[in-house]
């Protein structure tokens, strides 16, 4: 990490549906670690994030503390990325970046579909509950960075492959 200023973990199954948003990866600040607000599952999601070296060696490292979770809890992957982030006294914060899981069909997996068509916040919402767990101002800031995102993506006519 000798002289990054940022680092993403992005899973190899992921199909972003716009460009990274180099921008936001380069504005983290320390103590931050930026994931997906969506399908966070009682968790926070772990497909990918970015953050400064620091944080994102914690992140890296995270089964580390998975003997020290597992004492008391069901090694679940979003609620113990959770559990890492708090005791390392990491900030989560939301990216409205959207990727989506490809199977190798080339199909997108069924439970990402939403995130293409119709995981909004205006009046559709995501059955896992996704926007109640950010505050109004970031479901704003989110929402308006999402739809450019979906806009592109429906431009692309990347939507049809969605199954």
């Amino acid at each position: 990490s000798a002289g990054c200023s940022a680092i993403a973990y992005l899973r190899p199954d992921l199909m972003f549906a716009a460009p990274l948003d180099v921008v936001a990866m380069m504005g983290a600040r320390d103590g931050e670690v930026y994931s997906p607000y969506w399908h966070m599952h009682l968790g926070s999601n772990d497909r990918f994030m970015f953050s400064r070296p620091p944080a994102a060696a914690v992140w890296g490292n995270r089964m580390l503390d998975a003997r020290e979770y597992t004492r008391h809890n069901k090694l679940v992957s979003e609620s113990f990325l959770a559990w890492v982030l708090a005791k390392h006294e990491l900030q989560q914060r939301f990216t409205s970046m959207l990727a989506m899981r490809v199977r190798s069909s080339g199909e997108v997996h069924k439970l990402d579909a939403c995130l293409a068509t119709h995981c909004r916040w205006a009046d559709n919402r995501c059955r896992y509950g996704c926007h109640e767990h950010i505050s109004k101002r970031e479901r704003k800031r989110v929402h308006k960075a999402q739809l450019a995102a979906l806009d592109l993506l429906q431009a692309q006519g990347s939507a049809g492959v969605i199954k």
